[in-house]
């Protein structure tokens, strides 16, 4: 059976690949151009340039390139099948072989050991399976990961939006009632200023009338003395 080390030479990335999203100078070697689709039966690859390999949604990923590897490796079949056939026919890279040539020769002697061509597209299929099963996981695990985050964090946003609406309306209400009570607070103090000034005009009017009063009282004491006791 092939191990993960020897799964992960038949493939695009090795090892050594290094984490970076801009692609590398081609060595001088190995030169064969790869085909489109390294998942169709009739076109395996042999070892390519280390190139990042843009897929249909985005560049391929080293932490979940050595994850699938490794759900295939534990689903890998008994027996010489499609995993071994590969490892064949990138044995015979190195040779100065066409890719046909390489093809049928890894067939040839597959088939000595009970490999025929539908066991080997049969076999391919089986792990095209495993890896479709393993997106349907991560497809629910994603769906429940947005549902636990994502979501959640826009119920949080909802509610926050829903908080600052009712504030805003409180604030408003609060305005109103400030400006009214600070419309009343400027009557209050109108009011207060007028009785204040009727007050004073009034104590003015009484001690000044008092006054008046008791100097005529005094002047006429003054007089009756000065008048009446000479």
């Amino acid at each position: 059976m092939i191990n993960l080390k020897n799964l992960k030479s038949l493939f695009i990335i090795d090892e050594s690949e290094p984490k970076t999203n801009e692609e590398k100078k081609e060595p001088e070697k190995n030169t064969v151009t790869p085909p489109a689709n390294n998942q169709e039966n009739k076109e395996v690859p042999p070892p390519l340039p280390k190139t990042n390999i843009v897929s249909n949604e985005g560049k391929i990923d080293k932490r979940v390139y050595d994850m699938l590897l490794q759900v295939i490796e534990s689903s890998n079949l008994e027996g010489f099948d499609y995993l071994e056939f590969k490892a064949s026919v990138q044995a015979l890279s190195n040779l100065p072989l066409d890719e046909a040539t390489r093809f049928r020769s890894a067939f040839a002697t597959a088939s000595t050991m009970g490999l025929t061509i539908d066991k080997l597209v049969s076999s391919a299929e089986y792990y095209k399976n495993v890896l479709n099963r393993e997106r349907d996981r991560f497809k629910t695990e994603l769906e429940n990961k947005m549902e636990q985050s994502v979501v959640s964090k826009d119920k949080e946003r909802q509610t926050l939006e829903d908080t600052i609406r009712k504030k805003e309306e409180q604030i408003k209400l609060l305005t109103n009632e400030i400006n009214q009570h600070k419309q009343s607070l400027a009557q209050l103090q109108n009011q207060l200023a007028e009785i204040q000034t009727k007050i004073q005009q009034t104590q003015n009017a009484f001690f000044g009338t008092h006054q008046y009063l008791l100097s005529q009282f005094e002047d006429d004491v003054q007089k009756i003395k000065k008048y009446l006791t000479s």
